[in-house]
């Protein structure tokens, strides 16, 4: 699971990301929020998996569901909601 939240939420930042370089969206600023919570999402659940999980014993990741996921839909929510409706504004 933890693989398939750093892998979801990288592609989904990087392309928030390149649609932000291109400037043809609506709000970029949204999508530049989203794409920086994905980010977090991503950096955080790396942090996670390669440096805290191996020092401890059990491990119960109870942040997936409560904070990593939630999160994920929040990013992308934001990212999205800035590509979709009126006009683009141009560069």
């Amino acid at each position: 699971m933890q693989d398939v939240v750093i892998a979801a939420s990288l592609v989904l930042a990087i392309v928030f990301s390149l649609s932000y370089g291109r400037g043809r969206v609506r709000r970029p600023s949204l999508l530049l929020g989203g794409a920086v919570i994905l980010y977090l999402v991503a950096g955080c659940e790396t942090f996670m998996h390669f440096v805290w999980e191996p020092s401890v014993h059990a491990p119960i990741r109870l942040d997936l569901f409560v904070i990593d996921l939630p999160l994920m839909a929040l990013g992308v929510l934001v990212g999205l909601s800035s590509m979709i409706g009126g006009k683009a504004t141009p560069n």
